[in-house]
């Protein structure tokens, strides 16, 4: 009876204990996805800097980095560099605590031979540190490395005003459903602030291809948020601005929303 009573007792403290970890994991705020250490892949293609797709179909966005989009300077090599790392090799993913992003795809560290794919890009000035709560497992040495670049003025750090990398076309819709005559406001660019600081747009012009042309008013874009430009009418408001335009501003087709700063420097040129 004795020894019964201790095999109970034991099977009850284990049932104690796997009821607690499971607590733990549901109740404390971890994601269980983001406990998955490290997992092998292998890299079909590169989209752009700090986006892959997995042999699978998987999209990845690289964690803690930020590379300039289509369109800014630096795109193609920063581009280049991750393709040369990663592309077609297998890789090591490794995730923190959110597993995916608002678009779906994963979340991952990307190990290369057992070293982080961030850090080349990194030291080279082709990337900016982004690094956004609760994903913060290698932040000390994701900011190192970008200190490294900064102090040597390489790639992105090598420009005065970079505040030039921080505006990118986060959707872009020249093609209005129906007639672009009668439905304008359908005909929009929503540009993103991938920076950690407000950026004012006062003074910036947004244009097309041709010789159609929108001053910016005094308006800034928080970090990491969108402001849309509709090429109709409207009230303007917190997220939206109106070109006012009395007929559709762009080529169904294919065709380039080009944007200047304030000093007139072209700092986007993003080709559809």
């Amino acid at each position: 009876m004795e020894r019964l009573g201790q095999q109970s007792g034991r099977r009850h403290a284990h049932w104690i204990l796997a009821i607690a970890v499971l607590l733990l994991l549901a109740g404390g705020g971890l994601a269980v996805t983001g406990l998955a250490t490290a997992k092998p892949a292998v890299v079909s293609r590169v989209v752009d800097g700090d986006t892959l797709v997995l042999a699978g179909g998987e999209r990845v966005r690289v964690l803690g980095i930020d590379t300039p989009e289509k369109g800014m300077p630096l795109f193609e090599e920063a581009s280049a560099r991750l393709e040369q790392l990663v592309e077609g090799k297998a890789v090591t993913l490794e995730a923190d605590l959110t597993d995916k992003d608002r678009y779906g795809r994963l979340l991952r560290y990307v190990r290369v031979d057992g070293k982080l794919a961030e850090e080349p890009l990194l030291r080279a000035g082709l990337a900016r540190v982004l690094v956004i709560p609760p994903d913060r497992a290698h932040e000390d040495e994701l900011r190192a490395w970008e200190a490294e670049a900064r102090e040597a003025e390489r790639g992105v750090w090598a420009f005065a005003d970079r505040t030039r990398f921080c505006i990118g076309v986060g959707h872009y819709r020249p093609n209005a459903a129906g007639d672009d005559r009668k439905n304008r406001n359908d005909e929009f660019v929503v540009f993103r602030n991938g920076c950690e600081q407000a950026v004012s747009l006062a003074g910036w012009v947004l244009g097309d291809a041709g010789r159609n042309r929108f001053a910016f008013p005094a308006v800034s874009i928080a970090p990491h948020e969108r402001i849309t430009v509709r090429s109709g009418s409207g009230v303007a408001n917190a997220t939206d601005r109106y070109w006012d335009s009395a007929l559709p501003v762009w080529n169904n087709d294919g065709d380039s929303v080009l944007l200047w700063n304030k000093a007139g420097v072209l700092v986007l040129n993003y080709t559809s």
